[in-house]
Order: C-alpha cells, then structure tokens, then sequence
C-alpha cells in the first residue's frame, strides 16, 4: 500500500493546446467519480466555463459528453468563467460563476448536457449592478443554491459581496431577505450551509458571519451575526475559505502576515456561538510555517468525518508550487501523512491548487493550474494517498444477539463488540445502510410482528435497538431493500407483497415515514432476480425484475413518483443464472448481467430508459461456478465479475466498457469451508478485495493488486456464536 501522501496519479490535461484553460474547483460524485471546473480562455475573449469529469482513477470520463469534458457559453462575445461546483442529492451538477460582470450559473445532467428546466436552458444570470462574480456555491437542506461572490463597484474601487439564494428550478427565492439577495460591506469567498439550514459565510478581510434561513444576521453567532478571525501568528487576516464538520464545528482557513512572509491559518469554533474550540490546538487555531523563507498560503479544506482536516495551498518562494497538509483531530500536524503532515507537489515550474476533494476511498485531488515555461497555462488534477484511507469493515450478529464489528486497519480485522439485540424477537431480516445520512453504517432488523428496529452507528458503537416502524406480516413480504430512493441521503426501505405492491417507507433520519405504496406489480407475472439499484443517473434507487417471459420491467423513482415501464426482454430459453446488477461501463448508472446456461456472460447497459443487451464474454459451464461477485477489482471505475471455481480457482471477468476479459487471479483451498463470502475495499486502497470466513472461523481477505489476489488471514469469530454477517463502513478508520 501507498504511503499516505503518495502521488496515485496525474494525468496530461491539456485539453484545448494553444489556449490557456484551469481548474479552479473539484469535487466527487456519489458514484466516485470526479468532476472539475473552471475556464477555457480564447485568444481576443469569449472565454467559457469548463467543466471536465474524471473517472476514480483520473482517466477522463467518456460518459461524460462523449470526450469527458465540454465548454459552456452564455453567448457570443461574453467572457464566461467557473469557480465552484456542487453535485446535487439527484446527479445533476451544479456549476458558478460570472457571465461578462454577472453571476452566472448553469445545471447539467449526469451526461453533461444542460439541464433545460434550469433557469433558461440550462443557465442563469443574475446581474447586481456591478462588476458580480460567484466565488462559491452550497445546497440547503431543501436542494435550494446559495450562490456568494463579489459584486464591485469598479467606478468607486471597492469590493462588496453578495449572497444569493435561488429556487432549485434556478428563480430568485423571496423568502431569502426579500428578494433572493442580500449585499453585504466585504467580498466573500466561501459559503457553507449547516444541518439546520444557517448560511455561514466568509469574507477575504477575515470575517465569518452565520445567517439565518431568511437572510437575516444571526445574532447568536458572534457579535451581531459576525465574528472577526486571528491566527496564532500574524497580522492582516485573508480568509479563503470554510467548511463545516461532521460534529457541526466551523473550520475557516486561509493566511496571515508574519514579517516579509505569509503564514497559513487554520481556525475551528463552536456552532453554538462561534467560539474558538479550545480542543483544537488548545486554543483553536493554529498557524502553519510550510516552507521556510516562502510565503504559504492556505487555499482550501475538507473536514474529514473523523474530524482531521485536509488543506491544500499555495508556498511562493523562488518559484510557486502547491502543497497538502494534514491536521489531527487535535489541530497539530499529523507525523503519518508525508512523515511531517505536509506534502510538496508540482514543484518544477509554477503551479496553484485552486480546489480540493476527497475521494470515495478517502484519497485526496487537487485541482487547479499549471504554468508551464514559455507554454499555455494548462488544467492541473492530481491524486494524493489519503491519510484516513476509506475501508470496509464486517459485522455479525451471533444467535445471542451480540452485534460484532471487525474493522478493517487495513492489514487485519479488529473485533469490538458494538451492542446487542433481544434475541427472543426472532429476527426475519437484518441489514445494514446509512439511515441518517451520517456517513457511517446503520443496521436495522424486522422482527417475527413486523416491527422494524434501528440501531444507529456512533462510529464505535450501535445505539440501543429503536422501534422506527411497523409492517403487518400477514402481507408476506419478499424481496426487501434498503436503498435511497428519494434522493435525500437516506437510507429507506422498501418490500413487496404477495399482492405485488412495492412499499416504502422513507427515513426521517429518526424515524421511517408511514409507509407508502410506490409501485404495483403483477402478483402472478413470476418475477425472478428483483434488484435494486440507480438504473436511470439521478440518485434515486430504483427496482428491477423479469418475469416468467423474460421481459424486464423498472419502476423508476422520480422527482414526482415512481414509474414503471418495460426495459426490455430475455430469451427464458437460455436458462439464465447468476443475474447481477453494476456499472460495468462506467457511466455512473447501474446496468445488469446475466450467465445463460451454456456459460455467455450478458449485459444489458442501462440507456436510462431500457436495457441494451450483448454478449460480452464466456465461462466454461462444466468449471463448478461459485461465490459470483461483482466489484471495481483493478480500479478503473469499472465493475468487473469474479467468481471461484471448484477448484478454488479465482477469476475475474475484468470489464474495458464493452466486454469482459477472463483472467485467473488466485486460488483458495476448496477443503476450508469457505462461507459468508463478501466484497469491499478492506484496504482502502481504491480496489475492491474477497473477504470469506471458513469453517474454523478464520476471516481470510483477497487483496487486489489490481492484477490479481493476495489472500491473508486477517481475524477470528468463534463458529459456535452463530453469525448473521454483514458488510459496511461501519467503523471510523483507525489508522
């Protein structure tokens, strides 16, 4: 594995040669994949947004416009420019910044075409009566956008700023402070929106304020609304930017001046009152001398959900380069990322690191611009080892209810118990899924009356067992899920009767919703391989099944309802077998595949509205097939099939986008018992690994190299508990 800090990768972007073209935001889709912002400069003007998406392992993405990345104008002779980008609960990017002296803003979907039911074909601009730009944008709770930025008064040289807050069609929201806007005396630079949906802005002169859901001033926060920022060291604070935390906690970076150099700062306060968190540094701040005799200014941050912090920023010296830094939870530098918490990069010629994310695997990208010598200035996007590598865990209820967590270190299981159950309840069902959009792993179980029980994670614990529902039992319930199928980061649940209606029952996050019936299917069509999964890119789960004809049928969750239609069909002759759903072409939507009885692997992608059916590869029938999963097994942003033969035999179907391509991976000893067969990234490495338990209790995990298997044991469960085994993120990373 990597060491934490380690260029992963960095591709050549220069995308459109003999123009100058940057990145000045990044962030990550749900699916993983990365998407970057910023502007594509022509000779004489008409400069245009830039927006560019990248798979998780930086090659860019074909689903994205054809060539993964496009330019966006809002008319001949405008010079247009990106700074920020958000992607909303269902998919659809979020792009700011300004159109000529406006703000600018335009919505696209998952493909990258523009969203014409935003604001007027795809964009809005919204004039200030100055010289307006959007430096920053967030989604509130209800999916509205808050935009902030500058708005300067050329003719008088001062710089004011202006938070705007539009409707999620892209209108003006008057119940923002009137009329969707508000100025204010300074220029802002960042925005952030906390779980109560309070805006709290920063300005470059060193000022956070929090406002209220109607514009107003928070008079909690602060004096007036405002509080005034110093670091450790230094005078003259700029601010360049805030996030908040998972525990709700304000965390501003930026710089100060220390004699001829600058110093970047960090600073974390209380949301109760904007305090100083006096846990942080013991007086919560911390200013950070990168380089010596260089100036090091602090551009970016990302609050990770341990509470370390991940900033990125420019050191000026002999030349301009960037660099990362990584703070504990404690605010001092972390010694494990880079031996020293800091990390130099793009050091040969100029470069600036204008934004910066963090991946599904807890890994780090920059995005920014390259200054080459004598060159154009061309988009810079790099990957970076995280410190907090993102791992799959284990957990497992014994038959005396006791609920165990095996968390992955990365090289081995750790075991704590996390709580128990009443055994007596008879549980029909348990699972795990992130029911209050925390970012760790719930479990839920429905007992032999119906009762649905919620145990939510504290990250080393499970809450007491709570009653969140009902169902009536004498429905007889199949095929049940946890998926989101609102879109609102929730996990829901849904099932089907004997009567063939589909019902779910939406997470409150303290709570499920009464149910509701979400679609109706036919209770004698013979549904077989019901799935359920994100089949149409918009962040909702939907379900998918064939019936005895082999016609496939999805009932599609959308903004207004569920839908259901017919996809498609299979010939039922072909004896179909080991039917499974992934994005096996990596476009961010979910797609099925099918094993016919004399071994050809079929998919069937997704087109968003039906299914496209190939053959792709073929398996011996006669090898004894099993333990068949479906993983992203090299990286690519692929998902690939593997499966054991009967001889132990590990091979991986590895996707390229229109086929799989058969290779033997490793082998197990058959005689061991293998059971609880699981798949997930255990090692944080990007890749997804086989974790199995044999007969002896023996936790053993496959390792991807991204070429083949390394299997070691990583832990023990006594056989005779008799384990219920589970698969998640259910621990905070312990290394």
């Amino acid at each position: 594995m990597l060491s934490a800090g380690s260029l992963l990768w960095a591709p050549p972007t220069d995308l459109r040669p003999a123009e100058n073209d940057y990145f000045s935001d990044v962030t990550v889709q749900a699916d993983g994949k990365i998407v970057a912002v910023g502007t594509s400069q022509r000779p004489g003007g008409d400069d245009d947004f830039l927006v560019a998406r990248y798979t998780a392992d930086g090659r860019l993405d074909a689903g994205f416009l054809g060539t993964g990345w496009g330019v966006f104008d809002f008319g001949s002779g405008r010079n247009d420019g990106a700074s920020s980008v958000v992607i909303q609960s269902d998919g659809k990017i979020v792009v700011g910044g300004a159109t000529d002296f406006d703000f600018g803003l335009i919505r696209l979907n998952g493909d990258g075409s523009l969203d014409t039911a935003f604001g007027t074909s795809g964009r809005i601009v919204t004039d200030l009566g100055a010289s307006d730009s959007v430096r920053s944008i967030a989604l509130t709770l209800a999916g509205r956008i808050v935009a902030v930025g500058q708005s300067e008064d050329i003719g008088a040289s001062t710089f004011d700023g202006a938070v705007v807050r539009y409707l999620s069609n892209g209108t003006l929201d008057d119940s923002f402070s009137g009329d969707g806007k508000l100025l204010v005396a300074t220029n802002l630079v960042s925005v952030a929106v906390d779980s109560t949906d309070r805006i709290l802005i920063a300005d470059s002169s060193g000022t956070v304020s929090r406002l209220a859901s109607n514009g107003g001033f928070d008079g909690t926060f602060g004096v007036g609304g405002s509080k005034t920022i110093t670091f450790d060291v230094g005078a003259n604070v700029r601010l360049t930017d805030l996030t908040i935390d998972a525990a709700g906690r304000i965390v501003v970076v930026g710089y100060s001046v220390e004699g001829m150099f600058d110093v970047g700062g960090v600073a974390r306060l209380l949301s109760a009152n904007g305090d100083y968190d006096n846990t942080f540094n013991s007086d919560g701040r911390i200013s950070v001398d990168v380089a010596e005799d260089a100036s090091d200014t602090f551009l970016d941050v990302v609050a990770l959900s341990n509470g370390a912090l991940v900033v990125s920023g420019l050191t000026a010296g002999a030349s301009q380069y960037s660099h990362l830094v990584v703070l504990t939870p404690g605010g001092l530098l972390d010694p494990v990322f880079s031996d020293d918490g800091k990390q130099f990069f793009m050091t040969t010629g100029n470069s600036y690191p204008a934004g910066l994310a963090v991946t599904k695997s807890g890994n780090y990208v920059i995005a920014g611009r390259l200054f080459p010598a004598g060159g154009d200035v061309e988009p810079m996007i790099a990957a970076f080892a995280g410190r907090y590598p993102l791992r799959d865990d284990l957990a497992g209820m014994t038959n005396a209810g006791q609920w165990w967590v095996a968390a992955s270190t990365g090289a081995s299981f750790q075991n704590s118990l996390y709580g128990s159950w009443d055994a007596s309840l008879n549980w029909k069902f348990i699972a795990s899924a992130d029911f209050n959009g925390d970012g760790k792993a719930d479990t839920a179980g429905r007992d032999s009356t119906g009762r649905w029980w919620v145990s939510l994670n504290t990250g080393n614990a499970f809450t007491p067992a709570a009653h969140w529902s009902s169902w009536n039992e004498a429905a007889n319930w199949r095929d049940e899920h946890f998926a989101d199928f609102n879109g609102d980061g929730k996990a829901d649940v849904a099932g089907r009767t004997a009567g063939g209606q589909w019902w779910v029952m939406l997470s409150t996050g303290t709570g499920f919703a009464p149910p509701g019936i979400w679609a109706g299917w036919s209770a004698t069509a013979g549904w077989r391989d019901v799935m359920v999964a994100d089949f149409t890119g918009d962040g909702r789960a939907d379900i998918a099944g064939r019936i005895s004809n082999g016609s496939w049928w999805v009932s599609t969750s959308t903004a207004t309802g569920p839908s259901t239609q017919r996809w498609g069909a299979w010939d039922e002759t072909k004896g179909w077998q080991d039917v499974r759903t992934g994005d096996f072409n990596g476009d961010g939507v979910a797609d099925i595949a099918g094993r016919n009885s004399s071994g050809q692997w079929w998919v069937g992608l997704s087109t968003r509205a039906g299914f496209t059916l190939t053959v792709w590869t073929s398996w011996n029938p006669a090898a004894g097939w099993r333990d068949i999963v479906v993983g992203d097994f090299n990286g690519d942003g692929r998902d690939d099939i593997a499966a054991r033969t009967s001889t132990g035999q590990w091979w991986v179907a590895q996707s390229n986008g229109t086929g799989f391509t058969n290779t033997a991976w490793g082998k197990w000893d058959e005689s061991a018992g293998w059971r609880d067969v699981r798949v997930g990234d255990f090692d944080g490495d990007g890749k997804s690994d086989i974790a199995a338990r044999t007969s002896a209790g023996q936790w053993t995990v496959a390792r991807s190299s991204g070429t083949g298997f390394t299997s070691e044991i990583w832990s023990s469960w006594k056989e005779v508990a008799g384990w219920r085994t589970l698969r998640d993120e259910f621990a905070l990373t312990l290394t």
